[in-house]
């Protein structure tokens, strides 16, 4: 790599010195203020409108890329240790557009991540940047807050709450209008852990044929046996969705499954990189490549689980550790297939890893994939759309996903 200086010796976790100031790990740039440019210690100045320009500069000298979001995190460095996220992006906006945007947008969370024994990073330190990467897509029927009313039949990320505790529980409306509606107080601290995106948002993100049928009931009255009044109601279904904003564009079928992400940590001084860079880089390849949600950790939703397996992320920056992650192509005429129902469809694909033949599998559930050396054979489907996720993983743990929709007639 060019520009490469040294490498941090020993580290399980490689940190290798590009510049005097500027260092990576496989899947982060860190930026070190030590002459004071950032703004610390204002953290409002760090992320200042003026400043984030030039980290993402600084991302995209070092590694050109097309970046669908650049995650830009700091450390405050004082108690409660909160980092800040800050997502400068192209917006994707989806519904009747060709998902390009304004670049600058930006959202910004409070989150407490790290770890309670000191300040440094952790795996959990990225564990709300699935919410925070949600609002890059507008959705259907969000309220001034930028998410689904807290009045709706919508569960799950994005969703709002109404709650009468201060938020220890939330009020959460299920039911349809012929069998009527009813609530549930729900505690939020179990909510919020392992939660997914709702198929409305995955709809709007290109991940779902249809938008499912949802409800808003105006005026809600949460009754005391369980069930709901209201005023009036607000159906919102597909083809109100497709009246009211157009189909979506790309339709679900050429809709981007992968999306290039670039991650910057701006870090004060060498101590603090020294303190931070193996938490940052152990978090973000979790939320990049797990496909399973971790048990000490389940506020940190992987992007493949949090998008029902139908998309995933590229996040890595280089190889440091002496082995070259594969790469995975679907054959271009093969990434969207239509079949008749009790029809099979052959997915021709090519994995290339020079440090031997990965396992290739597709990590769907259902069974519904046969691979073989060159090709996956997928039988058995019932009518509607389906989403495959395949990845190829070498000895070393390293992972590549890419995707298909296969699209069944009757």
């Amino acid at each position: 790599m060019a520009g490469l200086v040294a490498a941090v010796a020993g580290a399980e976790v490689p940190l290798v010195q590009l510049a005097r100031d500027v260092y990576q790990t496989e899947h982060c740039l860190f930026l070190v203020d030590r002459k004071g440019e950032f703004g610390f210690p204002s953290y409002d100045a760090v992320l200042s409108e003026e400043r984030r320009p030039l980290y993402v500069e600084a991302l995209r000298d070092w590694f050109p890329a097309d970046y669908f979001s650049i995650t830009l995190v700091t450390n405050n460095l004082e108690p409660p240790f909160v980092p800040r996220y800050l997502f400068y992006r192209h917006k994707a906006l989806g519904i009747g557009t060709d998902g390009g945007g304004a670049e600058g947008v930006a959202d910004q969370c409070l989150h407490n991540g790290l770890n309670p024994r000191g300040n440094f990073a952790s795996l959990g330190t990225l564990g709300v940047w699935d919410h925070e990467i949600g609002h890059a897509w507008s959705m259907i029927f969000f309220g001034p807050d930028g998410h689904y009313p807290s009045n709706s039949t919508v569960r799950g990320q994005m969703a709002g709450y109404s709650s009468q505790d201060g938020y220890r529980t939330g009020l959460m409306i299920s039911g349809n209008e012929e069998d009527g509606f009813t609530w549930e107080a729900v505690p939020l601290a179990r909510e919020q852990k392992r939660q997914r995106f709702s198929k409305q948002h995955l709809y709007v993100m290109g991940l779902e044929k249809r938008f499912p049928t949802s409800w808003v009931l105006n005026d809600p009255v949460y009754n005391a046996d369980g069930t709901m009044s209201y005023s009036s109601l607000e159906r919102h279904d597909h083809r109100s969705t497709l009246a009211t904003y157009g189909p979506r564009i790309p339709s679900y079928k050429e809709s981007q499954k992968r999306f290039r992400i670039g991650f910057v940590y701006l870090v004060r001084d060498e101590e603090e990189l020294l303190q931070s860079y193996e938490g940052i880089e152990q978090s973000i390849e979790f939320v990049c490549n797990a496909t399973r949600i971790h048990p000490f950790h389940p506020v940190t939703v992987p992007f493949l689980v949090e998008t029902h397996l139908r998309a995933s992320l590229d996040c890595r920056l280089s190889d440091l550790d002496g082995n070259t992650a594969p790469e995975l192509r679907i054959a271009e005429r093969h990434r969207q297939r239509t079949i008749r129902q009790g029809e099979t469809a052959q997915i021709d694909y090519l994995v290339i890893d020079p440090d031997g033949r990965p396992r290739v599998a597709c990590i769907e559930d259902g069974g519904a994939c046969d691979v073989r050396e060159d090709r996956i054979l997928v039988s058995g489907l019932r009518p509607g759309a389906h989403f495959f996720t395949v990845q190829a993983k070498d000895e070393g743990g390293k992972t590549t996903y890419d995707h298909f929709v296969v699209d069944v007639k009757r």
